[in-house]
C-alpha cells in the first residue's frame, strides 16, 4: 500500500515555481506606462506654474523651495521657483519613457538585422559586421551620445539624442543574436531544411527567426532600462532633450514645452535635492520594473519552461499536415508581428517627440501672416501684427545690389507689392521718398511738418519723439505718416498729399501707425490711441491707461478684432479694454501663427480667446539665469514662420541678443550681437535673422555694417555698406533675396544681387 502511494506521489507533476521576476517586472512596467499616458491629466498642478510664497495655516509666510510635506498641495515640495514637483514627475514620466522605447526600438531592429546577418552568413560581409560590432562593444554608449551632442550642437534636438544613444548601442544586442543564431544553425532541423531543398532566406525566416523571438523580447526589455540610464547620465552631465514639447493639460490646442522641466534626467540636476531624489527614485523604478521584465521573461521563455505552441499540440493530437502548416503559419506571423512592433516603436516614438517639437512651437508651423494690399513690407515691423518675419528666404549673401543717397537721415522703408520703397527724409519740410526696385528716384512730396533726427532720437517739432515712427501703407498702397501732434498725412501712390486728419486732441505721437486689411489705420498719441476709417473719419478715440518709451508698439490680432499695445488689449471695434497684464513689463504680441501671446521677462504665454473670456496657456519659458538675462527685459518676441519662439533683448546699453527658445541641446540658442549698435531688422521664412548697425550707436563716424545669422546661430554673411553710409539704422525690411536699410546717413542700401531668389 505504501509503494503504491509512493509511486503515485513520483508519478504526479512537479509544480513550476512562481516567476516573482516576471510579475513584479510586468507590474511596475505597466504602473510606468499608466502613469505615462495619463499623468498629465492627473498631475494636481501646472507644472511650470510658479509659486513666489505661500502662507502656512500658523500665518508665517514661506518662500520656495518647500520641503516634502511642508506646505499645503505641495506633498513632494517644490524647486527654488515654486514649482510642485509632483506635477512635474506627472508630466516627466512621457517623454523620458518615449526617448527611452525610441532608441531601445532603434538599437533592437540594428542588432537584429546585424546579428541575424553576423551570425548565419560565413562570408567577407559577416566577417565585417562581426569586426564593426567588437569595435561598437569597445566604445561606452555613454561616451559616443555626448560626442554627436557635441558634434551636432543644437540643430537637431531631440534626434541627436535618438542618434547619439543607438549610434553604437546596437552592438550589445547584436552580438547576444548573433552567438544565438550561430548556436541555431548549427542544429539538426536547420540541416534537414536544407536537405530538403530550403535555401538560406527561407531557413532564416521560417526556422531561425522564431526560435529569436523569445531573446528578442528579453532583449527589448533590457534595453529599454539601459536607456533609460544612460539618458539619466547625460541629464546629471547637463544635457537633456530640451526639445520635447507636452500637450497641455489645460487645452487640446496648446503645448507646454517641456524644456526645464517635466523631464526626468533634467530635474536629476536642474530643480534642487528633493526634486532630484524623487526623480532618481522614478528612474530607478522604471529601471528596475525593465530589467525585472526581461529577466522574467528570459525565464520564461527557457527550454525547460517552454510549452509548444496551441497549434502545435492540437497538430500533434491529429497528425494532420494541414495543422502542421498551421503552426508554421503562427510562428512566421509571430516574428513579423514582433518586428512590425518594434517599427512602429521606433517611428512613432521618433514621430511623437519631433511632431511635438513642430506643433508645440506654434500649433503646427504656419505661414507668414498676411500683408494689407499684398505689399512685401507693409509697417516698420513687416504687417499690422508686428512679426518682424516674411514667408520667403532673405538674401542669401551680403552684396550690395544698390544705394540710394539722399540729403538728410531716412527712416523707413516700407515696400509696396511691386517693389517701390518709401521712405521718410527729415528735414524743413520732411520729405516722402519713393524709391524703385532699381534704386533710382520715382517721386518726392514735401509733407506740412519738419521732422529732425538728433542723437539716435526722432525729433518731430516742437516736441522730441524718443521712438523710430515709420509709415505705414494701406491696403490700395497709399502710404500713411505722423507728425508730432499725432496728425495724420495720407500720400497717394502717385505722389500726392491724399487727405490730412487734425487729431481733435493733439499730443507727441507714441507708436507708428499700422493698417488693418480693411484699411482701417490705428495709432496711438500721448492722449490716446485712436482708429480712423480708409476715409480718414475718426471711429475712436480713447484714452491710454499707461504706457513707456520701451519701443512700443502696436499690434493686431490676426483676425483683426483685437489691438494690441504693450501690457493692454483693446476691441477694434470700440477701443473698449478687453485684457490687461499685471506687470508693466509685459507686452503682448501676434505670432506669425495667428495666435496672440503675452511676452514675459522670460517667455511666452499664449492667450486663448472664447465667448466667455481667455485661457492663458504656458508656452515657451526660458531660464533666465543661466542666459544672463535677470536684468534685462526682452524688447520684442513672437513665432516664426515656420514656427519657433523667439525673443529678442535690445536695448543702447548692451549688445542685442535674439533667444531661439524651442531649441534643442543644453541652452536654447541664443545670438549675441558682437557690438553695441547692431539691431535686429527682420527675419525670414528660413529663421535666418538680419541684423544691421554701426559700431556705436549715435556716433556718426561709425560706419554701417550688416550680418546674418541662420536659425542654429551661424553666422551666413558679414557686410560692410559703402563707405559714406555711416551712423546708425533707422529701419529696415527683409523680403525675398532682398535686404533694405536705411540710415542716418541718408542711404538706402539694397542687399542681396537679383540672382539671391527664393
Amino acid at each position: 500500500m505504501s509503494t503504491a502511494v509512493a509511486s503515485t506521489v513520483l508519478s504526479a507533476p512537479r509544480r513550476r515555481p512562481i516567476l516573482w521576476s516576471l510579475w513584479i517586472g510586468a507590474l511596475l512596467v505597466g504602473l510606468t506606462l499608466g502613469l505615462a499616458w495619463l499623468g498629465p491629466e492627473l498631475a494636481p498642478r501646472d507644472p511650470l506654474a510658479d509659486t513666489f510664497i505661500v502662507r502656512t495655516g500658523t500665518g508665517d509666510f514661506i518662500r520656495p523651495p518647500f520641503t516634502p510635506g511642508e506646505v499645503s498641495g505641495f506633498p513632494l515640495g517644490s524647486d527654488e521657483l515654486g514649482r510642485d514637483t509632483l506635477s512635474r514627475l506627472m508630466w516627466g514620466i512621457r517623454p523620458t519613457l518615449t526617448l527611452a522605447l525610441s532608441v531601445a526600438s532603434v538599437r533592437l531592429l540594428l542588432g537584429l538585422l546585424i546579428g541575424l546577418y553576423s551570425g548565419w552568413s560565413t562570408g567577407p560581409g559577416a566577417r565585417l559586421a562581426a569586426t564593426l560590432t567588437n569595435s561598437a562593444l569597445s566604445v561606452p554608449v555613454l561616451f559616443v551620445a555626448l560626442f554627436v551632442l557635441a558634434l551636432t550642437g543644437q540643430r537637431l534636438g531631440v534626434t541627436a539624442f535618438i542618434l547619439g544613444l543607438s549610434l553604437t548601442g546596437w552592438a550589445e544586442p547584436a552580438r547576444a543574436l548573433r552567438e544565438q543564431t550561430r548556436l541555431i544553425r548549427s542544429e539538426r532541423f536547420i540541416e534537414a531544411a536544407a536537405a530538403l531543398g530550403a535555401g538560406g532566406p527561407q531557413t532564416v525566416l521560417r526556422h531561425v527567426a522564431p526560435h529569436l523571438l523569445p531573446m528578442i523580447w528579453v532583449l527589448l526589455a533590457l534595453e529599454v532600462g539601459g536607456a533609460l540610464l544612460t539618458s539619466a547620465g547625460l541629464g546629471v552631465l547637463g544635457y537633456f532633450p530640451y526639445a520635447i514639447w507636452l500637450q497641455s493639460n489645460t487645452s487640446d490646442f496648446a503645448a507646454i514645452r517641456a524644456s526645464g522641466l517635466p523631464e526626468l534626467s533634467q530635474m536629476l540636476v536642474a530643480d534642487g535635492p528633493w526634486a532630484a531624489a524623487f526623480s532618481g527614485a522614478v528612474i530607478l523604478t522604471m529601471v528596475l520594473g525593465f530589467n525585472l521584465l526581461g529577466d522574467g521573461l528570459r525565464q520564461a521563455f527557457a527550454p525547460e519552461r517552454r510549452r509548444s505552441g496551441w497549434l502545435e499540440r492540437l497538430a500533434g493530437q491529429a497528425g494532420d499536415r494541414i495543422f502542421l502548416a498551421l503552426a508554421e503559419w503562427e510562428r512566421l506571423a509571430t516574428v513579423t508581428a514582433m518586428t512590425l512592433a518594434l517599427v512602429a516603436i521606433a517611428g512613432f516614438g521618433g514621430w511623437w517627440l519631433w511632431s511635438q517639437v513642430q506643433s508645440g512651437a506654434a500649433g503646427g508651423g504656419a505661414a507668414a501672416a498676411p500683408v494689407p494690399g499684398g505689399h512685401l513690407w507693409s509697417t516698420g515691423r513687416r504687417d499690422p501684427y508686428g512679426t518682424r518675419a516674411g514667408g520667403e528666404p532673405g538674401p542669401l549673401s551680403g552684396a550690395v545690389a544698390w544705394s540710394f543717397e539722399a540729403e538728410a537721415p531716412l527712416f523707413g522703408p516700407v515696400v509696396r507689392a511691386d517693389g517701390t520703397l518709401l521712405v521718410v527724409q527729415t528735414g524743413k519740410p520732411a520729405t516722402v521718398i519713393a524709391v524703385g526696385p532699381d534704386g533710382t528716384e520715382a517721386w518726392r512730396l514735401a509733407l506740412p511738418f519738419e521732422l529732425a533726427y538728433q542723437q539716435n532720437a526722432y525729433q518731430l517739432r516742437p516736441v522730441e519723439v524718443g521712438t523710430p515712427l515709420p509709415p505705414a501703407l494701406t491696403p490700395d498702397g497709399r502710404l500713411v505718416v505722423l507728425d508730432a501732434k499725432s496728425n495724420v498725412y495720407i500720400v497717394s501712390p502717385e505722389g500726392e498729399l491724399d487727405l490730412t486728419w487734425m487729431n481733435p486732441a493733439p499730443a507727441r505721437p507714441v507708436t507708428a501707425p499700422i493698417v488693418s486689411l480693411e484699411g482701417t489705420i490705428y495709432a496711438a498719441g500721448e492722449s490716446g490711441l485712436f482708429a480712423l476709417d480708409p476715409a480718414g473719419q475718426l471711429l475712436w478715440l480713447t484714452p491710454l491707461s499707461s504706457f513707456s518709451f520701451n519701443q512700443p508698439a502696436l499690434r493686431l490680432s490676426l483676425d483683426g478684432s483685437r489691438l494690441l499695445f504693450q501690457n493692454f488689449i483693446y476691441a477694434t471695434s470700440s477701443g473698449r479694454m478687453l485684457a490687461r497684464s499685471d506687470d508693466s513689463f509685459d507686452a503682448f504680441v501676434t505670432g506669425s501663427d495667428g495666435q496672440t501671446y503675452q511676452r514675459t521677462l522670460d517667455g511666452l504665454l499664449q492667450w486663448q480667446f472664447t465667448e466667455t473670456g481667455a485661457t492663458i496657456v504656458p508656452f515657451v519659458r526660458i531660464d533666465t539665469r543661466t542666459l544672463g538675462l535677470l536684468v534685462r527685459n526682452a524688447t520684442d518676441g513672437g513665432v516664426s514662420p515656420s514656427g519657433r519662439v523667439w525673443l529678442y533683448y535690445g536695448g543702447q546699453f548692451n549688445t542685442a541678443r535674439l533667444v531661439w527658445a524651442d531649441a534643442g541641446g543644453t541652452t536654447p540658442i541664443v545670438i549675441d550681437a558682437p557690438t553695441i549698435g547692431l539691431e535686429l531688422l527682420g527675419l525670414d521664412g528660413r529663421d535666418n535673422s538680419f541684423w544691421c548697425g554701426g559700431d556705436a550707436q549715435g556716433v556718426a563716424s561709425s560706419r554701417v555694417a550688416c550680418q546674418a545669422y541662420a536659425g542654429d546661430g551661424r553666422i551666413l554673411w558679414r557686410q560692410e555698406l559703402p563707405s559714406g553710409t555711416r551712423g546708425s539704422t533707422l529701419g529696415g525690411a527683409v523680403i525675398a533675396g532682398r535686404l533694405f536699410v536705411a540710415t542716418t546717413s541718408g542711404h538706402l542700401v539694397a542687399v542681396g544681387p537679383s540672382g539671391d531668389s527664393p
